[in-house]
C-alpha cells in the first residue's frame, strides 16, 4: 500500500530526491534498530517504501538533452537500429520495437545511442527478425499527451516499456537491411510463431484465422475494432488476451500427460509423489509458452506463480496464497513502477486476488454435490468472483460493463 500510494502521489506532488534520501535512510535505520516493536517497524517500512516509489517514478522517464534535441528536429534523420520485436496489427499494419544504434544527419554522424524506439509501418512486415540490423529515414518524436480530458497516458505506457521515441515510415521498402542477426532464443521463437501463423492462415478463413492467432499465439492486436467491441460486449474478451487462464490450461494438459508416464514407474512413485515433481518438470514448457505468446504482464504474473509454488511445494513450505500474490505484485512494482497504470497488471492481480478471497466461501459447500452440478457451479462462482473484483477497474479503464459475461463464460471457457 505504501508503494502504491507513493506512486499515485507523484501525480500531485513529487518530493525532491535530496529530501527523499534524507528521510529514507533514517527511517530505514530506525526500523532496523526498533524492529521488535511492530508499530514502529511498520511505520518506518511505510515511509521507506513510500519514498522508494517517489524516487523510482521519475527515473522511468528518460529526459536528457539529446532526446530533447532529437525531438526538436523538423527533418528526417537516418536511423541505424537493431530489431527487438515485430508485431502485426489490424488493418495490415505493423510496428517494430527497435534499439537505436546510431543516428546520422545528412551522412554525418550525430550520436551513438542506446535508447529504444517504436516504428510504425502502414503495411505488414514478414522478413525481419529479432537481431536484424536495419537502416531507414524518419522524423523522430517523443510520445506526448494531447490535453484531451480522460485520454490514455501514451507516454507513460511507452515509458513502462523503456521506449523513448517513435517514428513512422510508409512502407517496408524504406527499410534497408544491413545484416542478419545471429542465433538467439528470441529469433527462434519469432520464426516459429510466424510459421504457425502461416499454417493457421492457410487452414481456416480469414476471420477465424485472426481469432485463432490471438487465442493461440497472443496476437490480440490483429483483432479488428468491430470484433473487439463484439467480444467486449459479450464479456469474453479476456479469452483473447493471454493470461493465467491459458497458462493454467497448458499446465493442466502437460501435467495429465506426464502423470500417465510417471505412474508407469513404481520406483518413481515410491521415491516422490507426482504432485511434488511434475510441476517442476513443466516449467520449461510454460516458460517457452510465455515467450511464444509475447511475454504479456498477466502471463508473466501467472508464470512467476507457477515457478515459485512448485519449489515451495517440493520443500513443504506453506505460504498464504494472498501474501504470495501481494509479494509478487510488490516485486513487479519495484522493478517497473509504471505497471501500476497498466490495465493488464491491474486486472491480472485483482482477478486472482478476488478468486483467492472468495474461494473459501464455496469450496467446502460444493464438495458434497455431484460432479455434473459442481463443475458448472464452480465455474460460475469463479467467473463471478473475478468479475466482481475487476469490475471497477474495467469501468475505469474501458468504460464498459458486460453482465452477459457471467453466462457467456459458462459456454466459452470449457
Amino acid at each position: 500500500m505504501a508503494t502504491i500510494l507513493g506512486l499515485l502521489s507523484t501525480a500531485f506532488i513529487l518530493i525532491p530526491q535530496q529530501l527523499c534520501w534524507a528521510l529514507l535512510l533514517p527511517s530505514l535505520v530506525c526500523g532496523v534498530l526498533l524492529r521488535h516493536r511492530s508499530s514502529i517497524l511498520l511505520s518506518c517500512l511505510f515511509v521507506v517504501f513510500f519514498l522508494l516509489a517517489q524516487l523510482r517514478y521519475p527515473l522511468q522517464f528518460p529526459d536528457d538533452d539529446f532526446l530533447v534535441w532529437v525531438a526538436s528536429q523538423n527533418q528526417k534523420l537516418e536511423v541505424t537500429a537493431e530489431v527487438l520485436r515485430l508485431q502485426q496489427r489490424s488493418g495490415g499494419r505493423s510496428q517494430l520495437e527497435l534499439q537505436i544504434l546510431r543516428l546520422s544527419e545528412q551522412k554525418q554522424a550525430v550520436s551513438d545511442t542506446g535508447c529504444r524506439m517504436l516504428l510504425y509501418l502502414n503495411e505488414p512486415v514478414t522478413d525481419l527478425w529479432p537481431g536484424d540490423r536495419i537502416r531507414f529515414r524518419t522524423r523522430l518524436r517523443r510520445p506526448r499527451l494531447f490535453g484531451i480530458p480522460g485520454e490514455f497516458h501514451w507516454p507513460r505506457h511507452l515509458a513502462s516499456q523503456e521506449i523513448a521515441l517513435t517514428g513512422w515510415v510508409k512502407s517496408a521498402e524504406q527499410l534497408t537491411l544491413i545484416s542478419r542477426g545471429g542465433f538467439s532464443l528470441a529469433r527462434l521463437v519469432a520464426k516459429w510463431r510466424e510459421a504457425k501463423a502461416h499454417l493457421i492462415e492457410g487452414s481456416v478463413e480469414q476471420r477465424q484465422g485472426i481469432m485463432l492467432r490471438a487465442l493461440l499465439l497472443g496476437e490480440g492486436r490483429l483483432l479488428p475494432d468491430p470484433v473487439r467491441r463484439q467480444l467486449a460486449a459479450a464479456g469474453v474478451s479476456h479469452l483473447f488476451a493471454i493470461s493465467g487462464l491459458h497458462l493454467g490450461l497448458l499446465g493442466l494438459l502437460g501435467y495429465r500427460v506426464l502423470l500417465g508416464v510417471y505412474r508407469r514407474f513404481p520406483s518413481l512413485l515410491n521415491r516422490q509423489p507426482p504432485q511434488r515433481v511434475l510441476p517442476l518438470l513443466l516449467l520449461p514448457l510454460l516458460f517457452l509458452y510465455l515467450l511464444v505468446t509475447g511475454d504479456a504482464v498477466s502471463t508473466r504474473r501467472a508464470f512467476c506463480v507457477a515457478a515459485i509454488v512448485p519449489f515451495l511445494w517440493f520443500y513443504r513450505y506453506h505460504v498464504n496464497p494472498l501474501r504470495l500474490l501481494a509479494a509478487l505484485a510488490l516485486v513487479f512494482l519495484l522493478i517497473n513502477p509504471l505497471l501500476l497504470w497498466q490495465p493488464a497488471w491491474q486486472l491480472s492481480f485483482a482477478g486472482a486476488a478476488g478468486i483467492l478471497l472468495w474461494r473459501p466461501l464455496w469450496q467446502d459447500r460444493l464438495a458434497g454435490l455431484s460432479p455434473l452440478v459442481r463443475a458448472p457451479l464452480r465455474l460460475l462462482l469463479v467467473t463471478a468472483a473475478s468479475t466482481l473484483a475487476t469490475m471497477l477497474l474495467v469501468l475505469a479503464n474501458f468504460h464498459l460493463f458486460s453482465p452477459a459475461g457471467l453466462l457467456a463464460n459458462l459456454i466459452a471457457l470449457p
